[in-house]
């Protein structure tokens, strides 16, 4: 079987402290000239870097089309406050059981990636920085969509062109801490699997869709994958 089991990044491998509050306050103030926005968590987890901006600019009454004609100024801006702003070193901030099963998933030669509402440039520098540069080879990143369920055909293309074969949707497993990972699965008909590590409980993520729910990395094997 021939999968390719996608991640998310933020509370589903790592969980940086106050890691919103770093990077788009800034930026909107940089980009748009907004200087009193402030982040909760709970109002943009499970959501596109992307979907963010568009969201919190439109709450201050800017125009769509000015949003957007801003919208590349503005993911170079995140990127730059992440780069300066963002721990050098996250590894301390990498989640229970993340590293075994990464390991053992490798082992196993699974196709390994990441599906994140992240930049592409900032995920990627989140995993070198956590020390889980080289594992993952592909994804679909939240730069490239407003909307989470957009990114599985995004990350499906690139692995295939990475891998050079055709991966059916349904052979792609999903794995993230919110209902919008799981949503974004079942849109696509692909599979998922909700860990309890983020905001959300193993209700929530039940009610969502999950095909498997577990209450973090620790619990999740490569034969529970096997068997979705």
């Amino acid at each position: 079987m021939d999968r390719l089991i996608l991640f998310d990044v933020d509370f589903t491998l790592m969980n940086i402290p106050e890691l919103g509050e770093k990077i788009f306050p800034p930026a909107f103030a940089e980009v748009y000239g907004v200087n009193d926005c402030y982040l909760r968590t709970g109002e943009i987890v499970g959501l596109t870097d992307w979907g963010i901006i568009i969201m919190f600019m439109e709450s201050t009454g800017m125009d769509r089309k000015e949003i957007e004609k801003k919208l590349p100024d503005a993911m170079r801006s995140v990127t730059k406050f992440f780069n300066v702003n963002v721990e050098k070193d996250l590894r301390q901030f990498v989640l229970p059981g993340v590293r075994e099963l990464l390991a053992s998933l490798k082992k196993e030669g699974m196709n390994l990636g990441l599906l994140t509402g992240n930049i592409e440039e900032v995920a990627w520098e989140k995993m070198r920085r956590a020390g889980l540069d080289g594992i993952f080879s592909f994804g679909g990143f939240g730069g490239y969509a407003e909307k989470r369920e957009d990114l599985p055909p995004i990350a499906k293309e690139m692995a295939e062109r990475k891998f050079g074969k055709k991966f059916p949707m349904r052979e792609m497993v999903i794995i993230g801490d919110t209902p919008n990972d799981i949503k974004c699965a079942k849109a696509n008909g692909a599979k998922s699997i909700g860990v309890c590590t983020g905001p959300f409980s193993e209700k929530q993520l039940k009610d969502a869709g999950a095909d498997l729910v577990v209450a973090s990395l620790r619990e999740l094997t490569p034969e529970k994958i096997r068997m979705l």
